[in-house]
């Protein structure tokens, strides 16, 4: 069976260089009182409860070694009387101890660390096949005694590791509201379930005196013992119930029932599930982000400065720690009649813009923000979803288009539904060209965001400027259908902010001589709607 370890030189590689430092009569450490031995016991801290198919990393174990570091191997592992093969354990590693090169505080030259710290932690990988259930992980300790022969020992079953069922992570009906009419048995479709174990079974945690639910498909009907003296609405609190584990998931405002004594006409609802404020964490530190999305910046350059992505400058320029993508009293959320409609619709206050200053940008400048993952999963059935959002560039007096009439500026919009934490590894589909947008709620509605600016000098070689359709200081709405990726359990939108040129701009400032880059590009109401079918 093949076995993944981790170490960082191998073993005897690791023991050689230890004896020769240990060995030295230049030292002044004395000699080594404890030799290296063989541990005759490990001991793991048994991890209960882990999830299934989920990231699990243990504790380091218990050996008695002298302080010297040993190898660990893992020999086997299994699940009652099955043995995993290379589908499981091509997922699980183990660390061994790490050589750590330092100088020598007392004579020149090199000296070695054994950092033991991690020694023997296991490690399984996200996406695993561990199901539920009990695995024991048989492990091979390897060292070298004092008169230098390879020693080993095996532990069986030195690692137990408890697996829980997956536990349900959304519920969803369709359709979502019915009207309950007493006396005519009305039954509501089957609970649709996403994610985790499926051996489950309903049970009503609240209404239960006026609703029943079907234990094994999850349907709703009247209670046959309740009669509605008037019309009611009942949202009931819905547990699904693992039958192996017995763990409860409770799930909200799932499913509405309309009880009546006779037909009622249900008006069809939106369900704004993602509406963030867009509040900074910290105005401290803009690279903490805010309220339903992330920042993350990449370059950007003001005169001399030219910061990248990692630079110590990146923490400790005023621009980029404090004032790139903010909120800012002078940047007021959207105020157009149809932002304002959507907001009160939504029952939402105190949103806030976020808000990218060009403060005469001399060169390349990038930055990403973020939002938050959503599980469009849960509407895909009885619902028409899509991702609405406003945006405002502003190319000042200050700001030209570059020689050939193109933009010096673009904001970006991407989406991905596998978002890894890096912008630079994730595989992101820019849609800027199937947004549906209308520019200051004129009633207009085209396809495709506007060129940026005021449309005015050289068309670019795309020809793509609109004299009678400038967007420059002006509130955008753009909307994404999302009919298209209606399956998708993390879909992410992103908003890049990027100069077009090179090195830098080509509008030069009169006053200065510079070539430079002002105005703002803001951002609001971004939100996720799902409206019924």
């Amino acid at each position: 069976m093949k076995n993944k370890t981790l170490p960082r030189l191998s073993f005897v590689v690791i023991c050689f260089l230890i004896f020769l430092v240990q060995s030295c009569e230049e030292t002044s450490f004395g000699e080594d009182l404890q030799v290296r031995k063989l541990p005759m016991s490990i001991d793991y801290p048994e991890i209960l409860n882990s999830r299934e198919f989920s990231y699990i990393q243990s504790a380091a174990p218990f050996v008695d070694a002298n302080g010297h570091a040993v190898e660990f191997e893992i020999v086997s592992a299994r699940r009652g009387d099955q043995q995993l093969d290379e589908t499981y354990m091509e997922f699980v590693s183990i660390l061994n101890a790490e050589i750590i090169e330092t100088p020598n505080p007392i004579y020149d030259g090199p000296m070695y660390i054994e950092d033991l710290g991690s020694m023997g932690t296991i490690i399984i990988a996200e996406g695993n096949p561990f199901g539920y259930g009990d695995y024991y992980f048989t492990i091979r300790l390897t060292t070298v005694n004092e008169a230098g022969e390879t020693v080993t020992e095996v532990f069986e079953d030195a690692f137990h590791l408890n697996i829980a069922p997956g536990l349900v992570e959304g519920l969803s009906y369709c359709p979502f509201k019915m009207n309950f009419v007493s006396g005519e048995g009305t039954t509501s479709g089957p609970a649709e379930l996403f994610g985790g174990n499926p051996d489950v079974r309903f049970e009503l945690a609240t209404e239960s005196d006026k609703l029943s639910i079907d234990a094994v498909t999850g349907a709703l009907s009247l209670n046959t013992s309740y009669v509605p003296v008037e019309t009611e609405t009942l949202n009931p609190i819905i547990n699904v119930v693992s039958n192996v584990s017995e763990e409860v998931t409770s799930f909200e405002g799932t499913f509405a029932a309309v009880a009546s004594l006779t037909p009622v006409e249900l008006e069809k609802e939106n369900d704004y599930f993602f509406f963030p404020k867009l509040k900074l964490t910290s105005k401290q530190n803009a690279a903490l982000g805010g309220d339903g999305y992330s920042r993350v910046f990449v370059e950007h350059k003001t005169g001399d400065v030219h910061i990248k992505a990692g630079d110590p400058e990146e923490t400790t320029n005023w621009f980029i720690s404090k004032a790139l993508w903010r909120n800012h009293k002078n940047s007021p959320v959207v105020d157009t009649p149809d932002a304002i409609e959507v907001r009160e619709e939504a029952g939402v206050n105190g949103t806030q813009t976020l808000e990218h200053q060009m403060w005469t940008i001399t060169g390349p400048s990038e930055s990403w923000i973020i939002m938050d993952p959503q599980n469009l999963a849960l509407y895909k059935g009885c619902f028409d979803s899509k991702a609405v959002f406003w945006y405002k560039i502003f190319m000042n007096d200050n700001s030209g288009y570059e020689e050939d009439g193109s933009t010096p500026i673009e904001l970006e919009v991407h989406i991905t539904s596998n978002y890894t934490g890096d912008v630079t590894t994730t595989s992101w589909t820019q849609v800027n060209d199937i947004l549906e947008c209308e520019i200051n709620n004129n009633g207009t509605v085209f396809t495709g965001t506007p060129y940026p600016g005021d449309q005015s000098g050289i068309q670019p070689p795309n020809g793509v400027k609109d004299p009678s359709n400038s967007p420059n200081d002006l509130w955008v709405r753009a909307e994404l259908d999302l009919d298209e990726y209606r399956s998708e359990e993390a879909f992410t939108i992103a908003f890049r902010f990027k100069t077009q040129y090179e090195e830098e701009p080509f509008y030069v400032d009169p006053e200065t001589g510079e070539h430079v880059l002002n105005g703002s590009v803001r951002l609001s109401n971004v939100h996720f709607v799902a409206s019924e079918k």
